[in-house]
This record gives structure tokens, sequence and C-alpha cells, in this order.
């Protein structure tokens, strides 16, 4: 179904906004969606004119915070959820499979995975392909490993990631050194905290920001005069009708729109 709204201040696909995003995408490799959110928004990146920064956070703490519980938890949305993610999968041309024998288990713990993460965040950047990749290689290496024993807490597999996502051996060392260090604690907290100030009760949570020139200041006021938050990965036809960016699915290179 072609993309198209009857709304005047709207465009058409071919008449997108010039209008440049920034969003931010608080994630935890521990949520298969987080995934999905992140290939989308990738795929994306020149089609929207987005600037993409990624946010490692604790998932767990967002739950805690906000009263929010993981989903298999509930009996019937966990009943629900594996034939939720071999369809979304499917629709979002990834190779999940499913997690390890740990998953839905206090061994399942991505703690380690999201300090791994804001080490080199904060080394490298939110919006570096360093910190792309090793998310990359995290998600694929976790939701690959159907019914495996996989501890996502063990250097083994931490290393193994960063090796995944080309990092050096000096590098690998030098970054899983930093994990228990307090600076490392302390942004992965603040990175949190700053997830659930904009409004986030899981991951993944798609902030995003209009950069608004005056040639194109065209966004309605209440849209692009603050932050809009997006949850989960079923919301980017209406991130991009709210923005006026084309969409052509989740995975454009195969639309036959």
């Amino acid at each position: 179904m072609q993309w198209l709204t009857t709304m005047e201040h709207y465009k058409t696909p071919n008449q997108a906004s010039g209008t440049r995003l920034a969003v931010d995408l608080y994630l935890d490799v521990g949520s298969p969606y987080s995934w999905f959110a992140l290939e989308v928004l990738d795929r994306y990146r020149t089609t929207w004119d987005l600037d993409l920064v990624l946010r490692p956070v604790l998932l767990g703490a967002i739950h805690h915070a906000t009263g929010n519980a993981m989903p298999a938890i509930v009996r019937a949305r966990g009943a629900h959820l594996l034939r939720d993610l071999h369809r979304s999968a499917v629709f979002f041309d990834l190779p999940w499979e499913g997690g390890p024998s740990s998953f839905g288990t206090p061994a399942f713990n991505t703690m380690n995975c999201q300090r791994l993460l804001t080490v080199v965040a904060m080394d490298k950047g939110g919006a570096s392909v360093e910190l792309l990749a090793l998310a990359r290689a995290m998600f694929s290496t976790i939701w690959r490993s159907a019914g495996q024993e996989l501890d996502v807490r063990d250097a083994e597999f931490l290393k193994g990631c960063c090796s995944k996502a080309g990092f050096t051996q000096e590098e690998t060392d030098v970054y899983y050194s930093r994990l228990q260090r307090d600076d490392t604690k302390a942004k992965l907290k603040e990175t949190t905290t700053e997830a659930i100030q904009a409004g986030a009760y899981g991951t993944p949570s798609i902030v995003v920001r209009a950069c608004q020139s005056e040639e194109h200041a065209d966004l309605p006021n209440s849209w692009s005069s603050k932050p809009q938050l997006f949850f989960g990965s079923d919301r980017f036809e209406q991130l991009a009708f709210m923005f006026k960016k084309p969409w052509h699915g989740p995975c454009p290179t195969r639309s036959k729109l």
C-alpha cells in the first residue's frame, strides 16, 4: 500500500521534506525488537536524511523505574512472543533464530554487554561505525543462538563480539578492561536516566528531533518544537508521516511500492 495522505501540509514520497532528523535510539541487546529498529533506521539514513546516535541503556532499570515488565512475564504475551518474533524477523528481513537457553532466566543479564557498548560509545561516539558494528555483532550472536548455551556475561562472548565487529586484540582488551570502571557505570546510568526522563518505558525507544532550516520550516509547530518519542519497532510509518518522509517498508531495497 502506497504511503499517502490527504492532509494539506504533508507531501507524497517523491516530495519528501528536506528536514534533517536527529535520532537517538535507546537500546538494549537483550531486546530483539531493538535490533529490528536499529536496522530499519540504518537503512533509512539517506532517505530520511537522519543522524542516528545509539544510546546503550539498561532495560531492567527502565522497567524497574517505570513499573514495566519483560513481555515473557505476562503469560498471554509470553505465549505470543515467539510467534511475533518469527513473523517480525521475516518482515524486517533479519536472520533472527531465537535466543540462547538462558533467555528468560536470571543468567540472561546484558549488563556487561551494555557496559561494553557504553565504553565504545564513550571512546568513539554514539554515531560511530565502531559502535554500530559492535551492537550488530552482539544482536546477531545472541539472537541466532537458539537453544545454545551462551553466557552473555562472559568474557569469551564479549571479546568474541568485539572480534566480529572488527576490533583488534589490543582494542578488545582495552575496552573489556574498562567494564568495571566507575566512569563506565556512571555513563550507562546517566543514559538510562536520560531515556526514562524522555518518557521511555522499554526498548527500543526512539527520540526524534527535527533540525529545521528556514528553507524547510514547514512542519506543524506542535510536532517540530519538541522531541518526539516513538516506542518499539512498529511505529516507523507514523514517524515518516509526522516528519513528511517517504516510507517504503522495513526493507526499502525489496519494496515494490
